[in-house]
């Protein structure tokens, strides 16, 4: 499944789902070292709003990473897909 396909199914979780596992993955990945506490509520906004690529950037200008915006945007995709699948909490 694409990037794009993958986006379409995730519309629907729950916006706190998204900010759960994005949270979850900037601790595993030691990401968001470098930002404040208003950034990285911004950055959660947009997850809310399903702002992936902006998200993205968020997190590579704050963190201390060899990933690319692009690499993190995929990663936060594919987590949320693959935890909502798993969880259930995806809508068809």
């Amino acid at each position: 499944m694409n990037k794009n396909e993958m986006i379409k199914k995730i519309e629907n979780v729950s916006r706190m789902w998204k900010i759960s596992i994005v949270r979850e993955l900037c601790i595993k990945n030691d990401w968001f070292t470098k930002g404040d506490i208003k950034q990285y509520e911004q950055m959660f906004d947009l997850v809310k709003e399903s702002n992936y690529e902006y998200a993205s950037v968020c997190i590579w200008l704050c963190s201390k990473t060899e990933k690319t915006i692009a690499e993190i945007e995929d990663m936060m995709i594919t987590e949320i897909y693959k935890t909502a699948v798993e969880m259930e909490v995806m809508t068809e």
